[in-house]
């Protein structure tokens, strides 16, 4: 089984999902947005492999042949790192920088 990645893109009737690997950005067919494929990942797995496998997936375009949207538009979530938490919580405190930061 090749790798293969799940993206969006846009073309002349919107954006949808596709599958992308080495050979290039195949359609989905039916269009499914990236949501609907999570709604039901494992058979969406199961299904997006068998139809690499046996061909069913729109012929592959090259990227640059497409506008590649965010992977998940509107995500529900979003998680970030806080790696400048110790700064942001002495400025926000007005604290200097190396005095020591109370846990509320």
């Amino acid at each position: 089984m090749p790798d293969f990645f799940v993206g969006t893109i846009a073309d002349a009737d919107g954006p949808t999902a596709v599958v992308v690997t080495e050979d290039g950005v195949h359609l989905i067919p039916g269009r499914p947005s990236v949501a609907d494929l999570f709604a039901d990942w494992d058979s969406t797995l199961h299904r997006l492999e068998d139809d690499l496998r046996g061909g069913t997936l729109g012929e592959p375009q090259y990227s640059v042949a497409v506008r590649i949207l965010p992977p998940v538009p509107q995500p529900p979530n979003l998680y970030m790192a806080g790696a400048n938490y110790a700064d942001h919580a002495r400025e926000m405190r007005g604290l200097g920088p190396d005095e020591p930061i109370d846990k509320p």
